[in-house]
């Protein structure tokens, strides 16, 4: 997913090149063009707390049990040196991510209800509360209240169907940013979306940047 900017200097506007991002869980990997080459980082669980550092892996071709003949094999991700695999991996086209610690509210997978309330206060972040209603997943901070996603399209029941993979600060500004998985407990898809709150846009707390959705078998 592709974040535009424009710079507004001397009453002119200059577009400036948009910042790509791209995001996987680290796991199997099926009908994506993902470079092993590229600068990426990985989120790794620190036991208290999370860590991004830099991370090189191998793609490994895999001979996936073909579900009625339509499904390719996949790669499977074989990181180098690492005796821990990442939560997930992450990469941006123009500097955003640093090496260190990262200041972690949630990082453990949290199944939302049509109920939930969680409120987020962590040193070095601006307090925030994520909560449910039918109408689905939203964010609250600094006086402001967005939107992030609807309940599952189709489903009746609520339950079993947002939860957060992860939430706190990636991008070092001092504001949430999120994972969740928009499609939880469907036994076949990863539908999972990343919002930065360096790429939201006026009135809104965060912005989506990057998703990775898959069907599998």
């Amino acid at each position: 997913m592709i974040a535009l900017f424009c710079l507004v200097l001397l009453g002119e506007t200059h577009e400036i090149e948009p910042i790509e991002y791209r995001m996987f869980p680290s796991t199997i990997v099926y009908d994506e063009d993902i470079n092993a080459e590229d600068d990426w980082f990985g989120l790794f669980d620190s036991g208290c707390g999370c860590m991004l550092r830099p991370v090189d892996f191998e793609l490994i071709l895999e001979d996936i049990i073909v579900y009625e003949g339509d499904r390719p094999a996949g790669w499977i991700l074989e990181f180098t040196g690492e005796t821990q695999e990442p939560l997930f991996i992450l990469s941006s086209s123009m500097p955003v991510f640093t090496a260190g610690p990262v200041p972690t509210a949630i990082h453990e997978y949290v199944p939302l209800n049509s109920d939930t309330s969680i409120s987020i206060d962590v040193e070095g972040m601006v307090e925030a509360r994520l909560f449910t209603t039918e109408e689905g997943l939203f964010l609250e901070s600094c006086e402001l209240c967005q939107h992030i996603t609807d309940t599952y399209p189709g489903e009746e029941d609520f339950e079993n169907h947002i939860a957060i993979v992860w939430a706190g600060d990636l991008d070092r500004d001092g504001r949430i940013d999120l994972l969740i998985d928009d499609v939880y407990d469907s036994y076949h898809i990863y539908d999972y979306v990343l919002f930065l709150s360096t790429e939201a846009g006026p009135d809104h707390l965060v912005n989506k940047v990057g998703r990775f959705y898959d069907v599998y078998y």
